[in-house]
């Protein structure tokens, strides 16, 4: 199939193997059938590139369908995306219902299926429910009140399956969460941006004007994204490898509150989805999800309700490493209570 990954620079240029999960897919039975769009290098949230166009909403045209959707195993479990994209990004499925995702990520597991315990019963009433819904950026993306009122819904709800007392979790780090996934992508990697961006892209204010003459080669948040590469560089490995220690610190302290039978509900993005190009502006808006990719933590994102506008609103769901079982049993009580997937067409 074709891997151009949304690039001029990689056009009509074909995968020679299929990469270990597809193969593991293949193996299992499944036909695949189609490629989803996504943007430019795989490089931002909006899925637009200059070589098929734009992915719209159904809800609303006028905006993206989201970024990373469905549900991320822990880092490790799967095999690796790619050997450019580092350990930072995996693999995981993503269903309409929540009683499919098990059997796909047993797929995909292969032999690291027996770690995870899926088919182990999970007793919904043994849950400590922790949620936090007031953090987003410093900077630009805040969490809307409808946002804020998924989270507390879910949290009500699963309080009275558990029939225990809410603990509200304090993460301050979500604010610096999509700035914190840049400089651990560049500490992991110094050369990372180098080898997905590739040689072509040399002049930033060059591409801009081609761009403005309607002869662009690259779209405009690609020049964002390689724009702003260098300034989270480190100019000593001794400030990579702390910045990565704090990193581990910081899951090891999540992972503790938690413990073996904790879930953390948080929003899976500040608002609904944002209108095309949006994100060039309010870049850090995938910082809740980006944070628990960059702790290697296992994350399942649930529709929850519509807003006011009509479009759906979800949360994610967070357990500590090899707990996905856990994601995925608060997942199916979710979607018992609140409908779970929500029709394009069914806007009242």
């Amino acid at each position: 199939m074709r891997q151009d990954a949304g690039s001029l620079m990689y056009r009509g240029s074909r995968a020679v193997e299929d990469a270990p999960c597809v193969a593991r897919m293949r193996a299992a039975g499944a036909i695949p059938l189609a490629l989803t769009n996504v943007p430019e290098l795989c490089t931002w949230g909006d899925a637009h590139n200059l070589v098929y166009g734009t992915t719209r909403n159904p809800h609303d045209t006028r905006r993206g369908p989201g970024g990373s959707s469905g549900m991320v195993p822990n880092a490790g479990l799967l095999p690796d995306v790619g050997e450019k994209m580092g350990q930072y990004t995996c693999v995981g499925p993503m269903a309409r219902f929540s009683e499919d995702l098990p059997l796909v990520l047993k797929v995909l597991a292969g032999n690291a299926t027996d770690r995870l315990k899926l088919d182990e019963e999970v007793n919904l009433k043994a849950l400590r429910v922790f949620f936090t819904e007031t953090e987003g950026s410093v900077y630009i993306s805040r969490i809307t009140p409808e946002a804020r009122q998924a989270v507390v819904k879910v949290s009500r709800r699963l309080r009275e399956v558990v029939g225990s007392k809410l603990r509200r979790l304090h993460l301050p780090e979500l604010q610096y969460a999509m700035i914190k996934w840049f400089k651990l992508s560049a500490a992991e990697d110094p050369e990372l941006f180098t080898k997905i961006l590739g040689p072509s892209i040399l002049n930033v204010f060059g591409d801009l004007l081609r761009i403005l003459l309607g002869a662009g080669q690259h779209t405009l948040a690609i020049l964002a994204f390689f724009k702003m590469a260098p300034a989270f560089r480190f100019s000593r490995r001794q400030d990579a490898e702390e910045f990565l220690a704090s990193v581990d610190a910081l899951r090891d302290r999540i992972e503790e509150t938690l413990g073996d039978n904790g879930v953390l509900i948080l929003p899976a993005e500040p608002s609904t989805a944002p209108y095309h190009n949006q994100d060039l502006l309010f870049f850090d808006s995938a910082g809740m999800t980006a944070l628990f990719n960059i702790l290697k933590m296992p994350a399942t994102a649930c529709p929850v309700m519509k807003a006011a506008n009509g479009l759906p609103l979800a949360v994610q769901v967070v357990a500590r490493r090899g707990n996905d079982r856990l994601c995925l049993a608060v997942a199916r009580e979710i979607e018992r209570h609140f409908g779970g997937w929500i029709q394009p067409w069914a806007r009242n």
